[in-house]
């Protein structure tokens, strides 16, 4: 190795065990403030962890930490004892407005960890409030939204046990299920079937079970569409968006797929068939 290539390494070894080093210091900073709002009783501290919650907490490293759920449920019920709901949802905007700015696939573990948080159980209309505010849609939290409380249910569904499908009869032999919801009047929707249909027979030999539900109004204008596709399970209750399924799985607007565990459980929800990862090796 000559001295220069040796002196670029010695710099990039520092850099990283500084990095390192911050790493550290920031969890141990996150796991004080945590300790801080669950023991505290000085309202100074509180407003001080709330601040800083707020305007600097990190998610990464909250993420790393497996602290996200609990630290959300006890930042959130500091609002809900004093009845500030309000403020929860205004406070909550500012810190989704920084992440925006700063780390934007934080917003989504911030939201998801709203979406299921204890403390919000019975305040649906909060949650629903924050977890759709990212998406453009700005609510009160004293005020119902139809598609607020969608992207509410359908943000809190992974790592949950999936809603009953209507319509939909029991398989054997099934590794995991994915669940389409599609528009036919949707271009973009008209491509994943088409993608699907590409890799069907891959995917059945997978074990996987593709269901599609679709937000057609009219039963022929479903079936003239979908009836070249080969997968069996192919529902529509001709309601649209105000189908049972559209409104259980909190759909909002088309595509949207999720993929089901063998244990009925929600792995995720994808706008694409790539990130589902199920075509991987295919």
């Amino acid at each position: 190795m000559n001295k220069r290539n040796l002196v670029i390494s010695s710099i990039l070894l520092l850099l990283a065990i500084t990095v390192a080093s911050c790493g550290r210091q920031e969890q141990h900073y996150i796991e004080k403030v945590f300790n801080k709002m669950i023991k505290s009783k000085s309202s100074e501290e509180i407003a001080k962890a709330n601040s800083y919650t707020i305007d600097s907490l990190n998610f990464v490293q909250l993420d790393s930490l497996g602290l996200t759920k609990d630290y959300i449920n006890v930042w959130t019920k500091l609002y809900i004892d004093k009845s500030a709901t309000e403020d929860l949802v205004r406070d909550s905007k500012k810190l989704i407005d920084r992440l925006e700015k700063q780390s934007p696939k934080d917003i989504e573990v911030f939201i998801k960890a709203i979406a299921n948080s204890n403390t919000l159980a019975g305040y649906p209309n909060v949650a629903a409030s924050i977890v759709a505010y990212p998406y453009g849609v700005d609510v009160s939290s004293d005020e119902y939204s139809e598609i607020a409380t969608r992207l509410f249910v359908s943000t809190g569904l992974p790592g949950n046990k999936a809603p009953q499908i209507e319509g939909l009869q029991p398989l054997e032999g099934v590794n995991s299920t994915l669940v389409l919801f599609y528009d036919g009047g949707c271009g973009i929707c008209q491509n994943l079937l088409e993608e699907l249909d590409h890799n069907y027979d891959k995917l059945k030999a997978k074990g996987v079970r593709i269901v599609t539900i679709s937000a057609d109004g009219d039963k022929d204008t479903f079936e003239k569409k979908i009836a070249k596709y080969p997968w069996p399970d192919k529902l529509c209750d001709y309601q649209s968006f105000n189908g049972i399924n559209f409104k259980r799985f909190g759909i909002a607007a088309t595509p949207m797929m999720f993929v089901i565990d063998k244990n009925g459980v929600v792995i995720d929800q994808f706008s694409n068939l790539k990130d589902t990862n199920l075509i991987q090796n295919i």
